[in-house]
């Protein structure tokens, strides 16, 4: 029996020794973020760079490879749980038809900055997705979709970086600015949950004006989250159409859509709930480790300032627009 797991465990196939090594830095990130002041993916994600050229030989690689790709979607399956229909529609039509059109407007804003920039697809579908609904937990969505293209595990590291970053700028600066204007509570909480790109992000500045800010906020920002089904449905069915191999959507895609479904008929209890949730997090974290583990820094220097100048227009137009309406039309 002993012989037996140590051949397991030693194989050059086995996914046990890298997977054990990425989970293992992605709990070490989730558990030491408070201290350093750093989100846990940007932190897993600087993990997996440490380590990165001896995971990237054996026996490490097999499991890195799999907490990249298959954990990843696993991750990713699980988020269906945060979208809570209920609490989304609390705020009447305003906020649905805010996102409704802000979502498909920042991606398609995306597509156009992208092509201007000459970026590769899937350089500015991860970065539209992750600017128009929810930071890096998008992009990583969008990217396991996209994981069959060539450019996909490179550019998303870098994009998931400059997104959260972007995010932490703007959980700062967004409410000394909204009390400098003296927007009203509602419509700040609209502003600050449709353009701030991480639910931890919105609630770190939603919270810091108010209660009533930071609960207005949340609810926005959900509705953005919620927008992640169909964005990913519709990469997914395009994905597909461009592609010559392949017998459908991605099996993820139908779980992932199934959790939304139960959730949102209320047939999760809250304590299989907040354990999806956990599994959630512990599972992106292990496949943001594996990403940082393929970084070379060469490659990551040689994005350039392309990515970031999208990334920093979509961010700010998603601000500006709806800050204009609020002055001209005097508040959602």
């Amino acid at each position: 029996m002993g012989f037996r797991l140590y051949t397991l465990l030693s194989s050059q196939g086995s996914i046990i020794p890298g997977f054990a090594l990425c989970l293992a830095l992605g709990m070490a990130a989730v558990f030491s973020s408070p201290f350093w002041g750093v989100p846990s993916l940007i932190l897993a994600l600087f993990l997996g760079y440490v380590i990165g050229a001896p995971a990237r030989e054996f026996p490490l690689y097999s499991g890195i490879e799999f907490s990249r790709q298959n954990i990843l979607k696993l991750g990713v399956v699980l988020l269906g749980v945060r979208l809570d229909l209920h609490q989304v529609l609390a705020l009447g039509w305003t906020p649905v038809l805010l996102v409704s059109l802000s979502v498909p407007l920042t991606i398609l804003l995306a597509w156009v900055i992208g092509r201007w920039l000459r970026l590769p697809t899937e350089c500015w579908l991860i970065g539209g997705a992750a600017v128009a609904i929810c930071g890096a937990s998008a992009a990583m969505a969008v990217a396991a979709v996209l994981s069959a293209r060539q450019g996909t595990s490179r550019i998303l590291p870098y994009i998931a970086a400059s997104v959260t970053g972007i995010g932490s700028i703007a959980m700062i600066s967004y409410p000394f600015l909204v009390d400098v204007l003296g927007i009203n509570a509602q419509s700040a909480g609209v502003l600050i949950g449709i353009s701030i790109h991480d639910v931890a992000q919105v609630a770190g500045a939603g919270y810091a004006i108010s209660d009533t800010v930071g609960d207005v906020a949340i609810y926005t920002k959900m509705l953005r989250v919620a927008a992640l089904v169909p964005v990913i449905a519709i990469i997914a069915i395009w994905q597909k159409s461009n592609s010559d191999h392949g017998n459908g959507l991605p099996g993820f895609l139908y779980a992932f859509a199934a959790i939304v479904t139960l959730n949102a008929l209320g047939l999760i209890g809250d304590q299989v709930k907040w354990l999806a949730e956990e599994l959630s997090t512990v599972f992106l974290v292990t496949a943001m480790v594996g990403l940082g583990a393929k970084i070379q820094f060469v490659n990551l220097l040689g994005e350039s300032w392309r990515p970031l100048f999208l990334l920093l227009v979509l961010s700010v137009l998603l601000f500006l627009v709806p800050l204009l309406v609020i002055i001209i039309g005097g508040g959602f």
